[in-house]
């Protein structure tokens, strides 16, 4: 269960089940490992009731090997996780949960899954949400199909792209004809622009609706009936969804009408001219922003608004002629998107929570019986002074974080680059972002 080398997968264990009858509602497992034994789930289970019985909260434990978290939802829905005992801290853990609870209200909605009426039902539907659970516990490893950052860091996950405004333009006027309000042009799953109402839904909601256009991709033109987990977890809504080109899809939330047809004729009428505008916007992957001149050091990168929850993140923010002789060596510039992927987030985690304070979002589904959250119960580092910088150092790469005003920039470096200068770029880097005017949907 423990991971040994840098290149092995996480391995990872999730439970549901009732907290009244022990009930499994389901049960996912990443990694090469074993499924649970039916036996080890009920003392899992059991150790929580014991210890309830006694008047004690069971939260956490860790063995040699793995971590174990427990977490009760609404007292009625018990989410049990076990992950090897690496870098993640329950800070992180505790985000993870609520992700999961709340893909789950998005499938089912809240009524069906807390009030247990059928249980059986209830478990068929879920379902439908084992794509985005098994995406979410997957993205404890490094991945090769997977660049974004949102669900990690509690915002929603976005592209530079300095003709937003005439696709703006378009989405508007689809929205309108759809007789909605909320909508998105989206590219590998980041938005590249948004009606107000849409960026107005919680940075959660707005991630899980990314993770469902990511991860249930067979079809041009969908429509699913979805509960939003804090807008509105009881009344579903339908969520349209038209793939445009290959990685562009336009997304929307709309009520019984119209229906998918007259939604269909209204997609070719509001889209059928912008083909080449799309194409320049698919474009932008995999960099995610325009080409602007940045230390060529840098091997990837997360700039987060802290006010607005929205992130821009690039594992190629140099993207170089695959023939050319790389003066940084076959170490640094070439190391795959997976090996950076996993670094930049092992980095983010170390460091927000034990270090820079977190800022999720808190929901509704997140306190427990008290009123309070998990996250107030987990242990942060004890230090005499806020801490705005930080950095680490390995053989083949380093890191730096920067913490300014509402934003945090995290950055992966060369090995090469001394380590004095980091900082210098990393302030150079956030300045060159903050002060371009095509970077607006992240100032």
């Amino acid at each position: 269960f423990q991971r040994n080398n840098k290149n092995e997968t996480m391995s990872v264990y999730l439970v549901c089940i009732t907290t009244g009858g022990g009930i499994p509602i389901l049960s996912r497992k990443h990694g090469d490992i074993k499924s649970l034994p039916f036996p080890l789930l009920a003392s899992l289970n059991g150790v929580a009731l014991f210890g309830e019985s006694h008047d004690i909260n069971l939260i956490s434990t860790s063995t040699r090997d793995c971590r174990i978290v427990w977490r009760d939802f609404h007292n009625s829905i018990r989410l049990i996780v076990a992950v090897s005992n690496d870098t993640i801290s329950e800070v992180h853990i505790h985000k993870l949960l609520d992700l999961i609870f709340q893909s789950m209200v998005l499938t089912v909605g809240l009524n069906d899954l807390v009030g247990q009426r059928n249980v059986e039902r209830t478990k068929r539907d879920l379902r439908a949400s084992y794509f985005i659970i098994d995406r979410l516990i997957s993205l404890m490893s490094p991945s090769e199909s997977y660049t974004n950052f949102g669900d990690l860091v509690g915002a929603a996950d976005c592209v530079v792209f300095p003709e937003s405004h005439l696709i703006q333009n378009y989405l508007e006027s689809y929205v309108e004809s759809v007789d909605s309000t909320y909508g998105c042009v989206m590219v590998d799953g980041r938005i590249a622009c948004a009606t107000k109402n849409w960026w107005s839904l919680h940075p959660d909601e707005i991630n899980l609706l990314s993770l469902s256009v990511l991860t249930d991709n067979w079809s041009t033109l969908r429509d699913v009936p979805i509960f939003l987990p804090v807008k509105s977890p009881t009344v579903p809504f339908r969520f349209i969804v038209c793939q445009l080109l290959a990685n562009v899809t336009v997304c929307s939330l709309c009520g019984p009408a119209p229906q998918l047809p007259a939604i269909e004729g209204m997609i070719q009428k509001n889209w059928k001219s912008t083909h080449n505008l799309l194409s320049s916007l698919a474009s932008i992957v995999p960099r995610g922003f325009p080409s602007v001149p940045i230390d060529s050091n840098i091997l990837g990168l997360i700039l987060v608004n802290l006010d607005n929850k929205r992130v821009i993140s690039s594992l190629q923010p140099i993207i170089t002629d695959p023939m050319a002789k790389d003066p940084l060596g076959p170490t640094t510039r070439n190391m795959p998107n997976a090996r950076k992927f996993d670094i930049l987030r092992t980095f983010y985690r170390n460091t927000v929570g034990p270090i820079f304070p977190d800022h999720f979002v808190p929901t509704p589904h997140a306190a427990d019986a008290k009123g309070d959250f998990p996250s107030m119960n987990v242990s942060h580092a004890v230090l005499k002074h806020p801490v705005g910088e930080t950095y680490q150092c390995s053989e083949f790469h380093k890191c730096y974080a920067l913490q300014h005003r509402q934003y945090q920039l995290f950055l992966l470096f060369t090995s090469n680059i001394p380590n004095h200068f980091m900082r210098n770029s990393a302030h150079r880097t956030l300045q060159l972002f903050l002060s371009d005017k095509t970077f607006q949907i992240i100032r």
